[in-house]
């Protein structure tokens, strides 16, 4: 049963890296790119492609930061909000069904002292 539920996470842990530089490309693209569309197609294929094997990105921005699903890598001082929330992803994280694959890097706020 482990073996069919979580047989292709090598696999999937090889493709994102590729998923980033996809997404890194289009976050680079010209506004009004033609190519910038291609990208978006792209990129939702892939995340359809990765749905259908029970794997999902990580939730993070609002969310409070949990060390088993995020990497904070930035704090940012914020006194509007909470201790520990997300406020930013640089990397989306993934997880197969209940497993993390990748955390996320976020940054995570803090309390000015």
């Amino acid at each position: 049963m482990e073996l069919q539920r979580f047989g292709a996470e090598p696999l999937t842990l090889s493709l994102l890296p590729v998923l980033d530089s996809l997404q890194r490309a289009l976050d680079a693209a010209p506004e009004g790119d033609p190519l910038a569309d291609g990208l978006r197609q792209v990129i939702r294929q892939f995340d359809e492609a990765l749905g259908a094997h029970g794997v999902r990105a990580v939730e993070t921005v609002g969310r409070r930061f949990d060390p088993a699903h995020h990497e904070a890598v930035l704090t940012e001082s914020n006194q509007e909000l909470e201790e520990d929330m997300v406020t930013a992803e640089l990397r989306p994280g993934y997880q197969m069904h209940e497993r993390v694959l990748r955390p996320a890097q976020v940054r995570v706020s803090r309390r000015p002292s």
